[in-house]
C-alpha cells in the first residue's frame, strides 16, 4: 500500500480477492498476470469478494482503531449501503453486523441530539 496514509480503490484484480480475515493459517500469494496481479488466498473460506463488500482500503499504518463521528451513520444512503453489505457478510460468514449498525445509528442520534 505504500507509505501511510494510503488509499487503494478496490478494482480490477484486487476486487476479486476474498474479504476473509487474514490470520496465521492464511497464505496470500501475488503473481504477475496478463491483465494485472493475480492474488490467491488459501485456504479460501468462501468469503465474499472485496468488490462486493468495500469500495476501497484505507491504510493508516500500525494496528490501532480509527472511528468516524457516529453521525455519519445517519445518512440514509450510507445506511442503506451498509445494511446491504452487512447482509452479504451474514450470508457468507454468519456474522450479524446489522445489530452493530443499529447501535451506531443510535450513537449518531445521541451525538446529534436527536434521540428520544
Amino acid at each position: 500500500m505504500g507509505e501511510t496514509p494510503a488509499f487503494k480503490a478496490v478494482e480490477g484484480a484486487i476486487a476479486g480477492v476474498t474479504a476473509q480475515l487474514i490470520n496465521e493459517d492464511t497464505t496470500v500469494t501475488v503473481t504477475p498476470g496478463a491483465s494485472g496481479p493475480v492474488v490467491q488466498v488459501a485456504p479460501d473460506r468462501h468469503w465474499p469478494r472485496l468488490g462486493d463488500t468495500v469500495d476501497g482500503v484505507l491504510w493508516l499504518g500500525g494496528n490501532h482503531p480509527v472511528y468516524p463521528s457516529p453521525t455519519i451513520y445517519l445518512d440514509p444512503a450510507y445506511q442503506r449501503e451498509l445494511r446491504r453489505r452487512a447482509t452479504i457478510i451474514k450470508a457468507y460468514s454468519g456474522q450479524d453486523f446489522l445489530t452493530v449498525l443499529d447501535d451506531l445509528v443510535r450513537q449518531g442520534e445521541q451525538a446529534r441530539g436527536t434521540s428520544p
